[in-house]
């Protein structure tokens, strides 16, 4: 166990005005990778209904190692500008009860084999709401972090927006297999232009808050042969909401 006084080492001044993040009180013991390899997917919801906030923690300039989660120490808050009341080290929970093993168990596969914090706030004074794992102890799976520990840990906020039109994704596809409807115009009242179907590619061209000017591809022809060809549809999906965050998504592993 852990002394509680460990836990009020931080002071009243702003997280990053301190000398250096506040440190987790020991080391935990090491995690076998791949006995702590899950994912929200596996208790909250399944990969249709999983909620999946408004982006990820990704490491900064470099690949990330598969097990980069058992190398990082990342102070956990109830609220900001609070105290810590524990982190996750190493793949632990810790707080001052004791431990428990959180490995992946709060992210998804964001890369090949590669997983990533799923972030459900970003507040302008660097303050940063993310799910760490499971529900622990009455504390929800969800904590309060601040961008300087984030920095130090080579760690930095990805917004899915900012992910689904980059290049480095394969196309996108609605996670759910039930039609969406392809709108002329970003709002529900706009004229249906066609219903997109369960075999679909969809190239995301811009976005405007929830909404997305796509090219729909039906069926799809990512991954398919050389004799498939997909007949093509421009306009507008709503592709986001506030409790699961981004309804498509996109093959983490290619073909």
């Amino acid at each position: 166990m852990y002394s509680a006084l460990l836990f009020s080492v931080f002071l009243a001044a702003g997280p990053c005005e301190q000398s250096g993040a506040p440190k987790a009180p020991a080391e935990p013991p090491a995690l076998d990778p791949a006995k702590s390899y899950g994912s929200l997917y596996d208790w909250a919801g399944g990969r249709d209904n999983a909620p999946l906030g408004i982006g990820r923690l990704k490491l900064q300039g470099r690949e990330s190692p598969w097990d980069w989660w058992l190398r990082v120490e990342i102070p956990l808050y109830g609220t900001p500008a609070s105290v810590p009341w524990g982190w996750y080290k190493n793949g632990w929970i810790l707080d001052s009860d004791g431990r428990e093993a959180a490995g992946t168990s709060g992210m998804i596969e964001t890369e090949y084999e590669r997983m990533s914090f799923v972030v459900l706030e970003d507040r302008p004074d660097g303050w940063i709401r993310l799910r760490y794992g499971k529900p622990f102890r009455g504390q929800g799976g969800v904590a309060w972090t601040h961008r300087c520990h984030l920095e130090e840990q080579g760690l930095r906020f990805e917004s899915w927006e900012e992910r689904f039109l980059s290049d480095e994704i394969s196309p996108l596809h609605f996670r759910s297999r039930v039609r969406h409807a392809l709108r002329t115009n970003p709002a529900e009242s706009a004229p249906r232009a066609h219903w997109i179907g369960e075999d679909h590619d969809l190239e995301p061209l811009e976005i405007a808050g929830e909404w997305m000017r796509v090219r729909v591809t039906e069926p799809s022809v990512y991954c398919a042969g050389d004799e498939t060809r997909g007949e093509a549809h421009e306009g507008w999906v709503r592709f986001r909401s506030d409790d699961k965050g981004p309804w498509v998504w996109y093959f983490t592993r290619g073909c």
